[in-house]
């Protein structure tokens, strides 16, 4: 007769791993308790494979048209794959559109020429009168002489927008990367 108290320092978790083998270990050939475990294991196993499977409600097979329903549209898998490795688009045009803004800015802050020699200030100088430049209103401020009318440079107002445009995509780009939920 096998000795009933040694049961508890049996390991179980080496009986259960058994089951998969089929064979039972050694403990659960000397011992009634470690053998009785070993055989409800065996039992549910069988039991578990041949279980009743509740019918389903109602069939879970997508017709086309209802896969065409759920398909998203041209516009949503071209912002589906910014930012992706797929993506080998917005990142040069993003660069692109920073450098030409940079480059832009920079011709912009630098002057080209003496200072002086426009030909706004060559017309100053020789009281030329450009056609087509309207009279200047007569309750206008008269500018002191040598003060240069301040004016905003057209260069860099389309350098400062391809800059903005160039962020914008690389900000494209970082929010299309972050974890979407699912839709």
């Amino acid at each position: 007769m096998a000795d009933l108290s040694a049961h508890g320092r049996h390991d179980r978790f080496a009986i259960a791993a058994a089951v998969s083998d089929g064979v039972a270990p050694a403990m659960a050939r000397s011992c009634p308790l470690c053998k009785t475990l070993h055989g409800d294991l065996l039992s549910i196993r069988v039991a578990i494979r041949h279980a009743w499977t509740p019918r389903r409600p109602r069939d879970m097979v997508l017709s086309p048209d209802a896969a065409a329903r759920v398909r998203p549209g041209p516009w949503r898998r071209l912002i589906d794959a910014i930012g992706t490795s797929h993506d080998v688009v917005t990142r040069p045009v993003g660069i692109s559109l920073a450098g030409l803004g940079l480059a832009g800015l920079l011709l912009s802050a630098v002057s080209i020429g003496p200072a002086g020699t426009s030909a706004e200030s060559a017309a100053e100088t020789y009281g030329v009168r450009v056609a087509g430049d309207p009279e200047p209103p007569t309750d206008a401020r008269v500018p002191e002489p040598g003060a240069v009318a301040p004016t905003i440079d057209p260069l860099a107002v389309v350098s400062v927008g391809f800059v903005a445009a160039g962020g914008a995509v690389f900000g494209a780009r970082r929010l299309a990367r972050r974890p979407r939920a699912m839709r």
